[in-house]
């Protein structure tokens, strides 16, 4: 192969493995730097110069033309190329006929691939008429988990997490047009053993943390109070999954007479699950257990740090705040302190001993 087909096929891959339809030039080039052993045998197979000539040629076939608002904008090289470009999309002849397009239009909209023909294929037809299909029996169908009703319909139980999901959209389906019910993955729950019936349950603990949930278990069985608080459920929240799961309280108890208290870490992943959770489910009555979190910070001394993926979210941490309340200034000052700081408390500051002694171990 010789130095020019090479760097080309080099050049091609990168455009066809690119997502996006814009690219970067600099990004470009060093792509194609990776694809030498070394720079020396980029340079001696032509270098820049060659690149620049092979780009010049793409763009003379329309394969690939500069962004023109910002044409101005260069790599500084002697011969400077624009940074933005994009690829060119090639027209392409339509594959459906009038008479397909016509046989499905009653109940789909697929305006999105008489728009764009490069879209139009067996396989996507054949997804097609299978919704077609199947809205035209829709009333004699149960409502179904995305991964059944996926794999009942496209033959891939994962088809609609991803690449299915998109194509729903190129519809404009939703997955309730396709009688899809979301439902909640079970979560881990222990119900205090006074507890005879589920009628009882009234007050219900959602515990971020596995170990503070093993403690509160104890402290049920023991028939303790947790943290002066006298419940009837705990359950594990495992982190964000209590987002997706808490719905599953339905399918648990029979009663809508029940009050959620949660607890979890006092970091920005803590407030967001928090605010997230409330925001979302207005349906259920949901609070911060108070005294839980004023324990965390008498008996933390040391506050940790908190991980480099946690994202900060003010508007979060403000609703946490907001709903503690102003009457604990110690609390909010502590408060306002590790989150400036970029500290944390976990609830692992209160081990079963703490709890069971009430003495002040410091963490």
């Amino acid at each position: 192969m010789g130095k020019y087909e090479k760097m080309k096929g080099l050049i091609t891959t990168y455009l066809n493995r690119h997502k996006n339809v814009e690219f970067n030039i600099i990004e470009l080039e060093n792509d194609i730097i990776d694809g030498y052993e070394s720079l020396n045998d980029y340079q001696d197979d032509g270098g820049y110069d060659l690149f620049y000539t092979i780009i010049n040629e793409l763009n003379s076939s329309s394969t690939i033309k500069p962004i023109k608002s910002a044409i101005k904008k260069t790599n500084n090289r002697k011969r400077p190329l624009p940074i933005r470009w994009r690829k060119v999309r090639k027209r392409t002849s339509p594959t459906w006929t009038q008479q397909q397009i016509f046989q499905v239009s009653d109940r789909l909209d697929v305006n999105y691939f008489i728009t764009n023909p490069e879209k139009q294929n067996v396989s996507t037809w054949e997804n097609i008429l299978s919704i077609y299909n199947f809205l035209g029996e829709k009333d004699k169908w149960e409502w179904e988990s995305k991964a059944s009703r996926s794999y009942q319909l496209f033959k891939d139980e994962k088809f609609l997490n991803e690449e299915g999901r998109h194509f729903l959209g190129r519809l404009k389906l939703t997955e309730h047009d396709l009688k899809i019910e979301n439902y909640g993955e079970p979560f881990s729950y222990f119900v205090h053993p006074r507890v005879s019936s589920f009628t009882e349950i009234k007050r219900i603990l959602i515990i971020e943390n596995l170990s503070f949930f093993h403690a509160c278990r104890r402290l049920f069985r023991m028939y303790k109070p947790i943290v002066g608080m006298e419940l009837d459920m705990i359950i594990y929240a495992e982190g964000t999954h209590i987002e997706s799961s808490i719905k599953y309280i339905k399918d648990i108890l029979e009663h809508n007479n029940f009050h959620f208290l949660y607890v979890g870490d006092m970091d920005p992943s803590g407030y967001s699950i928090y605010a997230r959770l409330k925001i979302k489910n207005s349906e259920f009555d949901i609070t911060l257990a108070k005294q839980i979190y004023y324990k965390m910070v008498v008996e933390c001394h040391c506050p940790t740090t908190i991980k480099k993926d946690q994202q900060k979210n003010n508007d979060h941490f403000n609703y946490f705040l907001e709903e503690m309340g102003p009457d604990n200034e110690d609390f909010t000052a502590i408060a306002y302190q590790i989150w400036n700081e970029d500290k944390r408390i976990p609830q692992e500051v209160l081990p079963i001993d703490l709890l069971l002694k009430g003495e002040s171990n410091h963490a």
